[in-house]
């Protein structure tokens, strides 16, 4: 598998400067994330968010649905940048630039794959707890000790061994490649969406606490996706994520005994 790619990474292993194809792809996944930050202040701002007659009915679930697919993107891009640059790079080929261009996107089409999976299960969770009257009309927990359990709960997913692998394979853009290297189109597709695969693994707990201050607060998706980039893009990514946890486990903590009181 390695040898299969042997003479891709021979080129990237030495310090070289950022191609003209490597900012054309960063560019067009950043103009993608302003793009889904504006509808979703858009959505935050003008959008009825009103629970319908029937939460289950598809009147509801379709623009919810996209409104959690728009949020993830809005949310995971941005921290996705290092990685699609990588495979921007180690997928060019000199004598056929288009060819690498087309296997860039589709290693991003492969990690939007996995991401509209979670966005469809969020949406079925919000509409059972919408059911189980457990969000108000603006999406946030009706109940303090159901916020303290969501808290509690990622706090100590952030020190699990699953949290651990995912996020170092996420922290680790060349790693990711020498492990998971596919060849072709679909391969590209394939390696896209083993890397969004990783990141939920990596993410799942941090996006569930959308449903603790509002699915569609500003402020909170703002919290959370830095969070999640503090985590992946900085050298200290590793003990941001085990102080958030403590963070998280403490919060959750202080939310339960307060609902019992």
């Amino acid at each position: 598998m390695i040898g299969a790619m042997s003479s891709e990474t021979d080129q990237v292993a030495p310090p070289a400067p950022i191609s003209t194809a490597q900012i054309s792809t960063a560019l067009a996944v950043g103009l993608v994330s302003i793009l889904a930050w504006a509808v979703l202040l858009f959505l935050a701002v003008w959008a009825e968010m009103s629970i319908a007659v029937s939460p289950w009915a598809f009147s509801t679930l379709a623009p919810t649905f996209i409104t959690w697919t728009i949020m993830m993107a809005a949310m995971m891009l941005p921290a996705s940048l290092p990685m699609v640059i990588m495979a921007r790079r180690i997928m060019g080929e000199t004598h056929r630039p288009r060819e690498g261009s087309i296997k860039a996107t589709l290693f991003v089409l492969g990690y939007a794959a996995a991401w509209t999976g979670f966005s469809l299960a969020a949406t079925v969770l919000q509409s059972g707890l919408q059911q189980m009257a457990l969000l108000t009309p603006m999406l946030t927990a009706t109940s303090t000790f159901f916020t303290g359990l969501l808290f509690c709960g990622a706090g100590l997913f952030q020190f699990s061994r699953l949290k651990t692998t995912c996020l170092e394979l996420c922290r680790s853009p060349l790693g990711f490649f020498l492990g998971h290297w596919r060849d072709g189109r679909w391969g590209a597709f394939y390696m896209g969406l083993a890397h969004g695969a990783f990141c939920l693994g990596c993410c799942w707990a941090l996006m569930l606490l959308l449903f603790t201050f509002g699915v569609m607060n500003l402020y909170w998706v703002v919290a959370l996706t830095a969070t999640v980039m503090l985590e992946k893009l900085t050298p200290f990514g590793r003990l941001w994520s085990r102080f958030m946890g403590a963070i998280f486990i403490v919060g959750g903590i202080s939310a339960m005994v307060y609902s019992v009181q």
